[in-house]
Protein backbone atom coordinates (compact mmCIF):
# COMPACT_ATOMS: atom_id res chain seq x y z
CA UNK A 1 0.00 0.00 0.00
CA UNK A 2 1.22 3.36 -0.89
CA UNK A 3 1.13 6.10 1.37
CA UNK A 4 1.17 9.50 0.25
CA UNK A 5 2.33 12.95 1.21
CA UNK A 6 1.01 16.24 1.39
CA UNK A 7 1.75 16.73 -2.37
CA UNK A 8 0.24 13.71 -3.72
CA UNK A 9 -2.75 13.51 -5.19
CA UNK A 10 -4.94 10.70 -7.10
CA UNK A 11 -5.99 11.69 -10.87
CA UNK A 12 -8.53 9.78 -11.64
CA UNK A 13 -9.72 9.41 -15.27
CA UNK A 14 -13.38 8.57 -15.83
CA UNK A 15 -14.05 7.04 -19.30
CA UNK A 16 -17.44 6.74 -20.33
CA UNK A 17 -19.30 3.71 -21.51
CA UNK A 18 -21.61 4.56 -23.76
CA UNK A 19 -23.60 1.22 -24.08
CA UNK A 20 -24.91 2.09 -20.54
CA UNK A 21 -27.12 4.39 -20.27
CA UNK A 22 -26.51 7.55 -18.09
CA UNK A 23 -30.12 9.36 -16.92
CA UNK A 24 -30.33 12.45 -15.43
CA UNK A 25 -31.26 10.67 -11.79
CA UNK A 26 -27.81 9.13 -12.07
CA UNK A 27 -25.71 12.45 -13.21
CA UNK A 28 -27.30 14.29 -10.32
CA UNK A 29 -26.41 11.48 -7.91
CA UNK A 30 -22.99 11.63 -9.49
CA UNK A 31 -22.58 15.46 -8.71
CA UNK A 32 -24.08 14.67 -5.10
CA UNK A 33 -21.22 12.59 -4.55
CA UNK A 34 -18.70 14.96 -6.33
CA UNK A 35 -20.47 18.07 -3.71
CA UNK A 36 -19.75 15.79 -0.44
CA UNK A 37 -15.96 15.26 -1.26
CA UNK A 38 -15.80 18.67 -1.93
CA UNK A 39 -17.19 19.45 1.16
CA UNK A 40 -14.85 17.08 2.82
CA UNK A 41 -11.71 18.85 1.21
CA UNK A 42 -10.87 15.80 -0.51
CA UNK A 43 -11.64 17.03 -4.25
CA UNK A 44 -9.04 19.39 -5.84
CA UNK A 45 -11.07 19.26 -9.65
CA UNK A 46 -13.36 17.54 -11.43
CA UNK A 47 -15.24 18.63 -14.91
CA UNK A 48 -16.47 16.31 -18.01
CA UNK A 49 -14.35 16.49 -20.96
CA UNK A 50 -15.86 18.49 -23.76
CA UNK A 51 -15.83 15.41 -26.47
CA UNK A 52 -18.36 13.94 -23.91
CA UNK A 53 -16.18 10.28 -23.40
CA UNK A 54 -15.64 11.03 -19.60
CA UNK A 55 -14.27 13.50 -17.51
CA UNK A 56 -11.35 14.02 -15.01
CA UNK A 57 -11.02 14.11 -10.96
CA UNK A 58 -8.37 15.21 -8.89
CA UNK A 59 -8.66 13.92 -5.19
CA UNK A 60 -7.04 14.27 -2.02
CA UNK A 61 -6.13 10.70 0.12
CA UNK A 62 -4.22 8.87 2.59
CA UNK A 63 -3.30 6.42 -0.08
CA UNK A 64 -4.09 4.28 -3.69
CA UNK A 65 -6.14 1.98 -1.64
CA UNK A 66 -8.23 5.50 -0.08
CA UNK A 67 -8.73 6.50 -3.53
CA UNK A 68 -9.91 3.65 -5.03
CA UNK A 69 -12.25 2.95 -2.50
CA UNK A 70 -13.49 6.75 -2.84
CA UNK A 71 -13.99 5.61 -6.58
CA UNK A 72 -15.60 2.73 -6.07
CA UNK A 73 -18.83 4.68 -4.28
CA UNK A 74 -19.02 7.36 -7.39
CA UNK A 75 -22.64 6.67 -8.79
CA UNK A 76 -21.14 6.43 -12.43
CA UNK A 77 -18.81 3.48 -11.28
CA UNK A 78 -21.66 1.93 -9.29
CA UNK A 79 -23.97 1.72 -12.38
CA UNK A 80 -21.14 0.85 -15.21
CA UNK A 81 -21.92 4.03 -16.93
CA UNK A 82 -18.01 4.88 -16.44
CA UNK A 83 -15.09 2.94 -15.85
CA UNK A 84 -12.00 4.60 -13.08
CA UNK A 85 -8.44 4.68 -14.52
CA UNK A 86 -6.81 6.28 -11.32
CA UNK A 87 -3.13 7.43 -10.97
CA UNK A 88 -0.82 8.62 -8.16
CA UNK A 89 0.70 12.33 -9.34
CA UNK A 90 2.97 14.64 -7.07
CA UNK A 91 1.96 17.89 -6.93
CA UNK A 92 4.44 20.71 -8.01
CA UNK A 93 4.36 23.95 -6.40
CA UNK A 94 6.25 26.36 -4.13
CA UNK A 95 6.13 25.17 -0.66
CA UNK A 96 7.78 21.71 -1.95
CA UNK A 97 10.18 23.58 -3.61
CA UNK A 98 8.50 22.72 -6.97
CA UNK A 99 9.80 18.76 -6.17
CA UNK A 100 13.15 19.61 -4.96
CA UNK A 101 14.00 21.47 -8.28
CA UNK A 102 13.42 25.15 -7.54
Amino acid sequence: MENSDAFTRYVVHLVTRPEVPRPESLVREHVAFLKDLEAQDRLDFAGPFHDGKGGLLILRAASMDEAQATVAQDPFVIAGSSRAEIRAIQYSCPENQHLGMG
